[in-house]
């Protein structure tokens, strides 16, 4: 506590008091002198004590601070070990399915030696009639795998997937697990080039052609179409006509 302007007025009108005793003067001055340094070590206990709490609230502001962000790293470590644990599990039923869709490939695979005889054989009639428009009740029986050899060249053979043939129109299948454009222009070049060479009965007869799969790319039914070819795929169990709707197919 600092020496006041009051106090040092005091001390003039006690001085003038004293009737000039210098020694009384002396002891007023001393008593002051010890209360002012008095009032100054208080004033510094009380700033020291100041200081001092300052600090506590600074270290506890600062433990506070530091026990929230240890809160947040092991939020945020939790958080990040419960991501790795569910990409883990998603990775683990990834695989899981990649392994249950590699199994039904390879069934499906197997099922290709009667995919033709299973589901486009009795798609044939319906989809002759759909894009021809001749009776169901005209429409023959489906040919199914027709192997021929030429009478006078017995190495040269061709197969027959199937056809199905309604007045003097007959449709030509070809059928693969995967269809790609080397497929296409191989039935081109021979199942359909070829075909009445190697079955004269029908060389009076228009030839319309077909190809199916499990499933065909938008982009190779455009390039079938634009061969003149027919675009079949399965879905829901029937064998589904994939062609553009102006599509008209080309008579070989």
């Amino acid at each position: 506590m600092a020496v006041t302007i009051e106090d040092i007025r005091a001390l003039r009108g006690d001085l003038g008091n004293t009737n000039g005793s210098l020694a009384e003067a002396r002891e007023m001055l001393y008593e002051l002198i010890q209360y002012s340094t008095q009032s100054k070590e208080e004033w510094k206990r009380e700033l020291e004590e100041s200081r001092q709490e300052r600090d506590r609230e600074r270290k506890k502001s600062r433990q506070e601070w530091d026990r929230k962000m240890e809160e947040s790293r092991q939020e945020w470590q939790q958080e990040i070990k419960e991501s790795r644990q569910e990409f883990d599990r998603q990775t683990a039923i990834a695989v899981a399915d990649r392994k249950r869709m590699n199994n039904f490939q390879e069934k499906l695979a197997h099922k290709l030696g009667t995919l033709v005889e299973d589901f486009v054989a009795p798609d044939m009639h319906r989809i002759l009639h759909l894009v021809s428009g001749c009776p169901l009740e005209d429409i023959s029986e489906v040919y199914v795998r027709q192997k021929r050899r030429l009478p006078h060249d017995k190495g040269q053979n061709i197969e027959i997937d199937a056809y199905v043939e309604c007045d003097d129109l007959v449709l030509i299948n070809e059928t693969k697990e995967v269809m790609s454009t080397r497929y296409i222009d191989h039935f081109l070049n021979n199942q359909l080039a070829r075909f009445r060479e190697f079955f004269p009965e029908y060389r009076d007869y228009k030839l319309w052609g077909c190809v199916s799969s499990f499933r065909m790319e938008p982009s190779l039914v455009t390039y079938a179409n634009r061969q003149g070819i027919i675009t079949l795929a399965l879905s829901d169990g029937l064998m589904q006509i994939q062609d553009a709707p102006d599509f008209k197919p080309k008579t070989f």
